[in-house]
């Protein structure tokens, strides 16, 4: 028997997050791609340096993605303005600090991914996992950082059974040992994407061809065969909805490129006839990480539904036929950001940058699928 309590956004998440830290008698395992020097991210540190005193067994896994991007700005090259850039490395600066003061104060901490030779520079652990003791367990999109915060986002607060395939996710991680996914014909799993092991990406596939009514994704970053697979569920007759930002984060420390590569797909899935909606709240970005199939089946976590998250992101969701979770993703979260987003409407593109966006669409399906 499985229990689930939805968090939207970050205040809902850091009330229920700190309410569990703070109780915790045994054990705090967190495992995040971004933990930043910030608000946030010292206040968690010093939350954890207070239980790790208290003698509980407290780790942490760790990203290198920090040693890259902080605050979703460049740390080793100035891809913004001069001032902008001195206070990210003065952010970067102090995040190694708070790092190593948690390790000095007992938080046990594994750093991975932070070698950035070759594709490693791209190899990521995209996870956002806390289990305290081992009853309890946070999934979802949020990492530990103040602009993280500001985005619209979500988890879900996760008892009974799963919880013991959450720690099993993350002693695989912890330990180095290759993870297992094993699907389920009935109840709910873990799936995740590490390494060469795919299984996420396959049950997203899988879910989306056995689509027999409706298919809703919210998501910040979709592409690849994700789009080819809505497209033709949208052909047999399935009611495709997607929901993206408005204005993603990406553009920020990525080429500009992306910008018209990410209009052509959101142009190339409204022409057939799947529903594309742009998130507007918040700053106009959403970063939850959602799929609805049927109004029967939720796939929820960290995963992107994209072709370079696929492949170069280790990534865990839950698959939850709860339905009682089912239909709160449902109403308190799809249904409320529909009404926080403006209807995509394809028209008459200019040819440079359809063309543009077509060329990098090629590149991107050659590259990384």
């Amino acid at each position: 028997m499985q229990e689930y309590h939805l968090l939207v956004d970050s205040l809902e998440y850091s009330r229920e997050l700190d309410h569990a830290i703070e109780t915790a008698t045994q054990s705090i395992y967190m495992q995040f791609l971004t933990f930043e020097a910030d608000a946030v991210g010292e206040r968690y540190a010093r939350l954890l340096m207070e239980k790790a005193s208290e003698g509980l067994d407290v780790r942490l896994i760790l990203d290198g993605y920090y040693r890259l991007i902080v605050s979703d700005r460049q740390v080793r090259f100035p891809a913004c303005k001069p001032a902008e850039f001195i206070a990210v490395r003065k952010e970067f600066n102090r995040t190694k600090r708070m790092i190593a003061e948690m390790a000095g104060c007992g938080v046990k901490i594994q750093e991975i991914n932070n070698r950035f030779h070759g594709l490693n520079l791209l190899r990521r652990n995209h996870k956002k996992i806390v289990v305290v003791d081992w009853e309890i367990a946070f999934l979802g999109g949020f990492n530990l950082s103040e602009h993280n915060f500001a985005w619209h986002d979500f988890a879900v607060k996760v008892g009974g059974t799963v919880v013991k395939d959450i720690v099993e996710d993350f002693d695989s991680t912890w330990y180095g040992r290759p993870a297992r996914y094993p699907l389920c014909s009935d109840g709910d799993f873990v799936l995740g994407n590490v390494g060469e092991n795919k299984a996420l990406r396959d049950y997203v596939f899988q879910a989306i061809d056995n689509a027999r009514e409706a298919v809703c994704i919210e998501c910040p970053y979709v592409g690849g065969t994700v789009v080819e697979k809505l497209v033709e569920a949208a052909h047999r007759g399935v009611a495709v909805s997607v929901i993206v930002p408005k204005r993603n984060n990406i553009h920020r420390h990525s080429f500009w490129i992306t910008k018209y590569l990410e209009h052509y797909l959101k142009d190339l899935v409204a022409k057939n006839n799947i529903r594309v909606y742009l998130y507007n709240k918040n700053g106009g970005m959403t970063h939850a990480k959602v799929m609805l199939v049927d109004g029967e089946t939720a796939c929820f976590g960290s995963c992107n539904l994209d072709a370079f998250g696929f492949r170069f992101y280790d990534d865990l969701n839950l698959v939850s036929r709860n339905q009682a979770l089912v239909q709160e993703l449902g109403t308190r979260l799809i249904e409320e950001d529909l009404g926080h987003s403006e209807r995509f409407s394809t028209g008459k593109t200019f040819a440079p940058g359809y063309w543009m966006g077509r060329t990098a669409n090629f590149f991107y399906r050659r590259l990384f699928e």
